[in-house]
């Protein structure tokens, strides 16, 4: 359960009732997190304004799909990162330092080092699945404590603590063999 299930549910339920001020309060309370989510799952972080909006576009239409049993925020975020896997099929792969390329900037090497391991990393995560890879990304990206994850992904904190062990030495390994 993530700390935003109560708040983002009530808005849920308002604009299941077709109260426009549902989506008012749905966007003033999940905007910065779904833009976090989107830039995060897109290889072109240029379309991370497109996803959100499509993101809320598609909650609207679906609205009477939501069940207010559950935990809203969760029904967000995964769609907002399918959205993102969708922009990441139309328009392609692309690095940081393709696209300075294509714009006929060139990054230091440093830069574009630094570029490339974010997208490694970001691979590596991903290889992790679900909860696994949204537990490593609160902890690492957004730096969310482990009282936080634990109630984002409705964990104990002792297992939140573990699995990001576990994780870690997943993620080692997982740099090893791209070595």
């Amino acid at each position: 359960m993530s700390k935003y299930r109560k708040q983002v549910n009530k808005c849920l339920e308002k604009m299941r009732f077709g109260d426009e001020s549902g989506l008012k309060e749905l966007f003033s309370c999940t905007l910065q997190n779904l833009l976090g989510v989107a830039k995060w799952y897109l290889y072109d972080k240029s379309f991370a304004e497109d996803v959100v909006a499509e993101t809320y576009e598609k909650a609207a239409r679906s609205i009477s799909s939501f069940d207010c049993k559950q935990d809203g925020y969760n029904w967000l975020y995964t769609i907002a990162k399918n959205t993102a896997f969708t922009y990441n099929e139309k328009h392609g792969k692309i690095t940081q330092s393709e696209l300075s390329a294509a714009d006929g900037v060139a990054l230091p090497e440093s830069e574009v080092a630094a570029s490339d391991s974010r997208l490694d990393a970001r691979a590596a995560i991903e290889s992790l699945g679900e909860p696994d890879g949204q537990i490593m990304f609160l902890r690492f990206y957004e730096k969310a404590t482990i009282n936080e994850i634990a109630d984002s992904v409705g964990m104990s904190k002792s297992a939140i603590q573990s699995r990001i062990k576990d994780n870690v030495k997943k993620l080692r390994e997982y740099f090893e063999r791209l070595e």
